[in-house]
């Protein structure tokens, strides 16, 4: 009976260490593949979606082109003539575009009067004792201005800029090239 009862016991603990040995087996191997995703994880670079990646290249580059772009204005950005065409004095426009003729463009009549001159595209303030074209500003008007050259008085009323509708087709013509040119 004695031997029975040993014998008993001792499958008894075989089977539990058995038991407990598989155990610890599947113990063991799940955390060996727990460890073994975790360094794949860890290997993994994140963010690697290749198209997002390229997107986002091509968004920094643009951005570092546009921070090198600088602005210049080689026309006067406020001279409205340029933008608003009339289709009278079509000729007196001509004329102060060939020839050296300053054109009045504006008058600031104030406690010192002023007049805007346009020369040769270019605009300028000017008062009572500045030089334009080798004329001395002599009076300021309401109607425009009077300059000395030479002993000689010239008048120059306040002209608009004005454009026949022939001119403003070929403008139009010229700036649509000249923006496509530049992009």
């Amino acid at each position: 009976m004695d031997d029975r009862r040993t014998r008993f016991f001792w499958n008894l603990s075989i089977l539990l260490g058995i038991v407990i040995l598989v155990w610890q087996t599947f113990s063991i191997v799940s955390i060996r593949n727990e460890r073994q995703d975790y360094e794949l994880s860890m290997k993994r670079e994140l963010g690697a979606d290749t198209e997002l990646d390229s997107v986002i290249n091509f968004l920094e580059a643009r951005l570092e082109d546009r921070a090198m772009f600088s602005f210049t204005a080689s026309e006067n950005p406020l001279d409205l003539s340029r933008g608003i065409y009339l289709t009278d004095n079509a000729a007196d426009l001509y004329r102060f575009r060939q020839q050296n003729i300053p054109r009045v463009s504006a008058v600031v009549y104030g406690s010192k009067p002023m007049v805007v001159v346009q020369l040769q595209g270019q605009n300028m303030q000017l008062a009572v004792g500045d030089t334009v074209a080798g004329e001395r500003i002599i009076d300021i008007t309401t109607e425009g201005m009077v300059t000395l050259k030479n002993g000689v008085r010239n008048h120059y009323n306040i002209a608009p800029a004005t454009l026949s509708p022939e001119e403003i087709n070929r403008i139009r013509k010229e700036k649509r090239r000249a923006n496509e040119e530049t992009y």
